[in-house]
């Protein structure tokens, strides 16, 4: 996921683990609360069970995003376009010019991006 999941997206996952899916939405008109819909387009509040359960899953989503948010931000894919890793194409000839001339081009290139986005 190229975005850090939030309350809409643990709510989608949960329901869909326990055989449960359905259409999920924001109520602009409570808060913004993530609420079910019904085919009536009733919104439904969930019970406290299951507003604990959405919440330990969005826990769960959002770790695994922050867990590899840095190879996002190092390719490019989080929407960052700024020193991230250049295409494979221009990095072995920056590799094959810096065997032939004794350059350190790929090497500092590398470590440009992996000190902007270090490993969490």
């Amino acid at each position: 996921m190229a975005r850090k999941p939030d309350r809409l997206d643990a709510a989608c996952e949960y329901f869909d683990s326990i055989g449960e899916p359905g259409g999920f939405c924001f109520d602009e008109n409570d808060d913004f609360k993530v609420k079910k819909i019904d085919s009536w387009q009733v919104k439904t509040p969930f019970t406290a069970e299951q507003e604990v359960a959405v919440d330990a899953k969005l826990a769960a989503l959002v770790a695994a995003w922050e867990a590899t948010e840095y190879q996002l931000k190092r390719t490019g894919e989080a929407g960052t376009t700024d020193t991230i890793y250049a295409s494979i194409g221009d990095q072995l000839d920056m590799q094959y010019k810096d065997a032939i001339n004794g350059t350190t081009t790929w090497k500092d290139h590398v470590a440009a991006v992996k000190a902007k986005y270090p490993k969490p």
